[in-house]
């Protein structure tokens, strides 16, 4: 057995024995944290279509980072400059979100699908103009100066 599919069966064996169910639609939106959360993801996803740099700059953590489309593993000064000259560009973004969780004190995930067209990103050319879907994972840390993005996964799951 492979070590992935070793860690995907204790994955799955501890959400039984935790009466976490996955794949069922998982929101705490009552908790304050999680609905300032799910605001400030909803701010992202505008900010990353409308091309927003600043806001993007705004509520990224300094050790912000993100596994994006294109496999590459970028840190937030890196994602940001690239947004402000407009390397990474969507012509359309929409986000489903299936899980959001204050898993630990000051920490809250957003599990789900996005899907969007991108007009422009280094080294994901191939996926350019075409609709792409992906599942997501973002990981948000309360700061002393609210909420920010910690970390970003994506992983293409379509692409048209």
């Amino acid at each position: 057995m492979t070590r992935f599919l070793r860690r995907m069966l204790a994955a799955a064996v501890f959400s039984l024995l935790s009466g976490q169910v996955f794949g069922e639609e998982t929101m705490s939106d009552k908790d304050p944290a999680v609905a300032a959360v799910l605001e400030l993801n909803g701010g992202l996803n505008d900010a990353a279509l409308s091309g927003d740099a600043a806001f993007l700059a705004d509520h990224l953590a300094e050790s912000f980072v993100v596994s994006d489309p294109s496999n590459a593993v970028r840190r937030r000064d890196d994602l940001v400059a690239l947004f402000a000259k407009a390397e990474v560009s969507y012509l359309s973004y929409e986000a489903t979100i299936d899980f959001a969780e204050q898993v630990a004190s000051g920490l809250v995930v957003l599990m789900g699908t996005e899907t969007g067209t991108l007009k422009a990103a280094p080294g994901a050319q191939g996926a350019v103009g075409r609709r792409m879907s992906r599942r997501f994972t973002n990981v948000f840390r309360e700061e002393a100066d609210g909420w920010k993005l910690l970390v970003k996964q994506s992983t293409i799951i379509e692409a048209e």
